[in-house]
Formats: C-alpha cells, structure tokens, sequence
C-alpha cells in the first residue's frame, strides 16, 4: 500500500490532525457561556493552526518529493484533500515548492522566500508574513501559470485542481458559518502565517543562491532535537534542498557525514529551532532592529565551532534505526559503502516512541481540546504554555 512503511507516521499524523478537528467540533458544541467559548476558540485556533501548519510545511511537503502511496489514484486523492487543512491546493502548492522554490531557490524568481531590499537585506519578518498568505500566494501563482513555460492542457489542469479544492475547503462553510470562520480560516491563517511563514523565513531569509562562493548557503540547517524529532528531520534543510529526492528518514546520517565540508563552504547549522530563531527575529523587529537572516552573521558562528563537537551533536539527530537505512542509490550518491545498507527500508519495525515524537502537535491538540470541553480557560492556559515551549525549545 505505502511505498516506505516510515510513512506510518506521516499518515498517523495526519489522522490524528483530522480527529483533533473532529473533537474542536464537537466541544465547541457543547453550550457554555461566552467567556469559556473564548477561551476555548483561543486554544482550538492556537493548536489546530500549529498542526495544520506542520501537517503541510513538514509532513505533507514529504508527500510531495516522495509520494507515499503505491497508486497513483490515492496519491492524487491525498495530494487533495490533506493541505485543505491548511488553506492550499495541493496541486498548486507543489508546483509552487517544487517548480518554484526547488528549482530556482533564492532567485529573483523564487517568490516564495523573503524578498531582498536594495542594500541587499531580506524584509522584515512581520511584513513578509502578514503579506505572504493568501494575498502574496494567489498574486504569484496566478503570475507564474501566465508564463510561457506552461502550456493550455497545464493551466486546464490547474483550473480543476482548483475547483476541487474550492469545493472541498467550503464544506465547513456550508455546515456553520460562523463555526468555520473561528475553527477552519482562522487555525490556517496561524498556520500560514505563524508556523509557514515564519519557518520559511527562518530557512532562508538572509541566504544567497548557490554558487561556486556559497555552496551551501541557501538555506539555514537546525540541530533542534526538538525540531528533528517532531518535525520529521526537517531541520537538515540544506541536505534537503541539495538532494530533494532523499527519504527524509535519511536526512540525518547524510548531514552528520557532510558536517565537516559545511564550516568551509558556507553552511549555516543553528543550534536554535526554527520556532525559536522566527522569534527571536520578530522580538528584534518590535525593538526596532533590521532584519537578518541566517547569512554571514552566523556563517561566522559556525565557523569557530569545533567540527567534532559539531559531529556529535547532529549525530544525537539520529533518533532509530530507521534514519539510518539508505538504499544503494543513495548511499552511493554520497560515497557511503552500500555493504552497510542492507534489507528493504520497508522492513524496518515501526516504533510506538517514535510515533508518539513525530505525532507530537496533534497529540498535544486532540488532549487539550479534550481537556476544553470541561475546563475551558485551562485548555487555553495549556495552549498558550505550549505554544511558548515552542518558541523558546522549537
């Protein structure tokens, strides 16, 4: 059925992400007087859009450089209806990361990244969030399915991808309005806003293109345990985006391997979380900072870390035995023995821990929604709490 029995724990977090929408409803239901129903939306919109958010930009971004499933039908079908959660057409997200983003990162045709002010500097955090979903999004894909690299039977394609999507993403709207207003667009707009913008610009804002002078600096890599963990290993994002095609259980051994070259070439590894270093750009943003990216600055912080100590600790990247399977045609695309890897990645046992890590959002959501339907105000203090974990862990 799957292609990789690691996806288990992309489609158990999607689920999961489907039920914590199931309880928000069905708490949110339940009659109570208006300032427990405040405190309740405040929770439910606070952590669908943190799952949500994660559904798309990590779990569902695996789904679209390696497909999960061995048909194709349910591949598209996925492709549909999972970034619905999110306020995306799967189909148009794709060709936005994929044909946009993967192809031409950080080019002045990449508009999916922080746009760069005359002297060079990206824009600030707050401006490129707020303007980047839905209003920047619609106005650059429309732009970019007007180019001649696409032809009629592209665009035609397009136009009913998008017609599903319109039909699927109002579903809510017809059921309540005024339900789907506080647990359907605004838990997106904090996904989009929040959790995609903000981890994008924490990714790249700042980087250059790649090239002979900059190898490797077209993306900020993180050590975040707690990112690498709950994030699906998205935190190795400059292995990512230099083999996109690599399973992204394997992203950690092949960044520890190639920790050494990246002090040299330009790499950029943070010991902070995305989470953590889009906060702190907005805290130097209220203050009256300039923005920055992960560029020079922290080029310099690298470069005078050791390179064994940098070793160990992406080493603790690698949480099971799972991460450290490699086909051959990978392991051979980065010069490893292949005598190393043997057996079918499928075989490898899942393991109820590690689901538990890579399920972490939704877990947490479907608890304290739960916990909302009898103690409202404490659903909203535990969302809040777990937000600012977020940030100052993630």
């Amino acid at each position: 059925m799957v292609n990789d029995r690691s996806e288990w724990y992309c489609i158990a977090y999607h689920a999961l992400m489907v039920v914590g929408y199931v309880v928000a409803v069905i708490v949110y239901r339940i009659p109570r007087p208006m300032p427990e129903r405040v405190a309740f939306v405040t929770a439910a919109v606070l952590l669908l859009g943190l799952t949500s958010g994660v559904g798309l930009v990590i779990v569902f971004h695996n789904h679209m450089h390696r497909p999960f499933f061995r048909s194709p039908a349910a591949n598209r079908w996925y492709g549909r209806t999972v970034p619905v959660f999110a306020g995306w057409s799967g189909y148009l997200l794709c060709q936005s990361h994929i044909v946009v983003h993967h192809a031409h990162t950080m080019d002045d045709r990449d508009w999916t990244v922080p746009r760069r002010r005359a002297d060079g500097t990206p824009e600030s955090l707050f401006r490129y969030a707020l303007a980047s979903w839905p209003w920047r999004a619609v106005r650059c894909v429309l732009a970019e399915m007007r180019r001649d690299d696409y032809d009629g039977a592209v665009r035609r394609e397009a136009v009913g991808e998008v017609v599903i999507f319109a039909l699927l993403w109002s579903i809510p709207f017809v059921v309540d309005v005024r339900m789907a207003l506080l647990l359907w667009l605004a838990p997106q707009w904090v996904a989009n806003v929040v959790l995609f913008a903000g981890g994008t610009y924490a990714q790249h804002a700042g980087c250059s293109p790649m090239s002979s002078q900059s190898v490797h600096g077209h993306s900020v890599s993180s050590s975040s345990r707690f990112d690498l963990v709950t994030m699906f290993n998205n935190g190795h994002h400059t292995v990512h985006h230099e083999m996109p095609r690599l399973h992204w259980t394997d992203l950690p051994e092949v960044q520890f391997r190639r920790a050494g070259v990246f002090t040299s070439d330009g790499g950029i590894v943070r010991t902070e979380g995305y989470f953590e270093l889009a906060s702190a750009q907005a805290r130097r943003e209220l203050r009256g900072g300039p923005s920055r990216g992960g560029s020079a600055r922290v080029v310099r912080t690298v470069a005078h870390v050791d390179s064994e100590a940098l070793r160990r600790q992406l080493a603790r990247s690698v949480s099971h035995p799972a991460d450290r399977w490699w086909s051959r045609a990978q392991a051979a695309a980065v010069g490893v023995p292949v005598t190393r890897f043997s057996g079918r990645h499928s075989a490898t046992p899942l393991r109820g821990i590690t689901m538990i890590g890579r399920c972490t959002f939704p877990l947490v959501t479907i608890g304290v929604l739960a916990i909302g339907a009898v103690q409202p105000v404490a659903a909203a203090f535990a969302a809040v709490a777990f937000y600012v974990a977020c940030k100052r862990w993630g």
